[in-house]
């Protein structure tokens, strides 16, 4: 009789993390075949990261928008999704992480005061929240509106993952930069064959 050995989890070099108000929504470990490791002072992975963030922000854009339109006899108007200018301080801070052997090397972070609360409330990038064999009129109200918020909705993670696998492993790279604001400066472009 063969003896089943129980399976040991093991934890990769490379994760990421989605937080907000410092509670973990998300959080991943991601496999990097030919890790290069100039890159994670890259431009590339620095502009990846904006990118990422800005994927994740269009995406709550678009539940609330949907929520908004269920919610209110008006629907919504473009104006309450425009980010709205800084403030002194941000009550619900959303923060995307890059780590590597458990560090972060990478973090960026933004406001998610200007979403609804019942989307900040029910934040899911997987957007897996499925409502499947369910009849509809037992679901409670609010449950019926998650419904259809993440109804045909497509996973960001295996985006997230295919960004972060293919700018950690390119053996050109650009360095050297300095970020003022949003601007960048210096650029130095390495070959690393």
């Amino acid at each position: 009789m063969e003896v089943k050995k129980p399976y040991v989890f093991s934890k990769t070099r490379f994760e990421f993390e989605l937080k907000i108000n410092d509670n973990i929504i998300c959080q991943r470990y991601v496999n990097i075949e030919n890790f290069n490791k100039d890159s994670i002072y890259s431009y590339e992975l620095h502009n990846s990261i904006k990118e990422i963030c800005q994927m994740i922000d269009n995406d709550l854009i678009s539940k609330s928008r949907v929520f908004c339109d269920m919610k209110c006899s008006n629907g919504y108007k473009n104006e309450e999704f425009i980010p709205k200018p800084k403030e002194d301080t941000i009550n619900h801070p959303l923060t995307f992480t890059f780590k590597v052997d458990g560090k972060p090397v990478i973090s960026r972070m933004w406001s998610g005061d200007n979403y609804p609360i019942a989307i900040r409330n029910n934040i899911d990038i997987t957007n897996k929240k499925k409502f499947t064999n369910v009849d509809e009129l037992r679901l409670y109200h609010d449950n019926k509106n998650i419904k259809y918020i993440y109804n045909d909705r497509e996973s960001l993670i295996p985006k997230i993952t295919s960004i972060l696998q293919y700018d950690c492993s390119e053996k050109e790279y650009t360095t050297g930069y300095t970020i003022k604001g949003e601007e960048i400066y210096s650029f130095k472009r390495k070959n690393n064959l």
